[in-house]
């Protein structure tokens, strides 16, 4: 058995994890721990190691997905 997906000999192959909606407040609260300057910004750095330490097997790729989506002003950190 495959631990992400269901029984492959059943034919069930959907994914066992959800995506969940976090809230923007709640991601900030997630990520603040990742802040190793504590400047209240996280860089690409900090954001890339976040993602790695969250387990995420592309951290880079997250990491550019997130801050296009999140950096609001351009500054290259997420505020």
């Amino acid at each position: 058995m495959d631990q992400k997906y269901g029984n492959i000999k059943s034919g069930n192959l959907k994914p066992k994890y959800a995506p969940v909606a976090f809230s923007k407040k709640q991601l900030k609260d997630l990520f603040r721990g990742f802040d190793c300057d504590k400047d209240g910004h996280l860089s690409k750095d900090e954001l890339k190691k976040a993602f790695n330490s969250l387990g995420s097997r592309v951290p880079a790729f997250r990491t550019l997905a997130a801050l296009q989506h999140a950096d609001e002003n351009g500054d290259g950190c997420w505020d």
